[in-house]
């Protein structure tokens, strides 16, 4: 289908039910409908058509197989274990954290600050760490805290497992962050992840095209984040997201899209000559000795997620 789409064959997408038609005519530049045709979308249909040629090539140890998987076979994704997809939040203990750093909080870096009470609410102590005031839980009224680095009976340490959640997560392009952040990731850099993924994701849907629309991203979804994909239309949900994260790159590079375009073909490029994308972490591989020179990049663990 993406073959017959990116040779000028958009017969698929015109036959498509509406909005999901409507949503894919970035892909439809032969003017043939009477739609505007300008610079931008001729740009970004070339890299889409250049993204789409990498993507179905990419071996297993290419990082681009991780969004090939999410394109063509979300469904396989989440089992048997949940798939950590690149570009989505972190830990939402790991944003308060820095965000209170930013904020110029004395807040010790080296100290467990996350604590819980006996019905499972979290909360954070600052400074040392240590609880100095009581407080009455939100979540059952119980004393929460303690004086002088005594703990209540009702507070005991939260460990420090990375919860970062499984799955999609995003809400709608218009409730997106315009700044994103994640993992101490640039924002440039963070914005150029949900660009691929989002673009791996339309390209999913496009491939796919037929009348009535399939719907291809109800497994990966996670149904406790603020993603509302699943009762909406998915080809207008991840359209807008896809063009929302080509807008905020061109602002945050301060360029003009021909800029970015190019950019973004040689990001591109570069990641697909690269057949053996080893992990910035050892423990990524999920392996030792000789195999870790062989990443499968095929499942995201929370692991290689972190290392993506």
């Amino acid at each position: 289908m993406l073959l017959r789409i990116f040779a000028g064959d958009e017969s698929a997408i015109v036959s498509a039910p509406s909005p999901d038609k409507e949503a894919m005519f970035p892909l439809i530049i032969s003017g043939g409908l009477g739609l505007p045709l300008d610079t931008d979308i001729i740009l970004r249909w070339r890299l889409l058509g250049h993204f789409a040629s990498v993507l179905v090539s990419a071996p297993n140890s290419s990082l681009l197989t991780s969004l090939k998987m999410i394109a063509f076979h979300p469904q396989e994704m989440m089992a048997p274990e949940p798939a950590y997809l690149p570009g989505m939040d972190e830990d939402i203990r790991n944003r308060v954290m820095k965000a209170l750093l930013d904020r110029g909080e004395n807040i010790w870096k080296f100290k467990s600050h996350w604590y819980k009470c006996t019905c499972g609410y979290s909360f954070f102590i600052g400074e040392c760490g240590r609880p100095m005031e009581q407080a009455k839980c939100p979540g059952c009224g119980l004393q929460i805290g303690g004086r002088d680095h005594n703990k209540t009976q009702h507070t005991t340490e939260d460990d420090e497992t990375d919860r970062s959640p499984a799955g999609y997560v995003l809400p709608t392009a218009e409730k997106d962050e315009k700044h994103v952040s994640f993992r101490d990731i640039p924002a440039s850099s963070a914005r150029a992840i949900r660009l691929l993924i989002h673009s791996a994701m339309f390209l999913g849907v496009v491939s796919s095209t037929k009348n009535p629309m399939p719907r291809n991203f109800d497994d990966i979804i996670n149904d406790d984040s603020m993603c509302t994909m699943r009762s909406a239309c998915e080809a207008k949900y991840i359209a807008d997201h896809w063009k929302n994260d080509w807008k905020q790159m061109v602002e945050l590079l301060s360029s003009n899209v021909e800029d970015l375009a190019a950019t973004l073909h040689n990001l591109i490029g570069l990641i697909s000559t690269q057949s053996n994308d080893n992990p910035k972490q050892a423990a990524a591989s999920g392996s030792s000795g000789a195999a870790e020179s062989v990443p499968d990049w095929s499942t995201l663990t929370l692991a290689k997620r972190n290392s993506w």
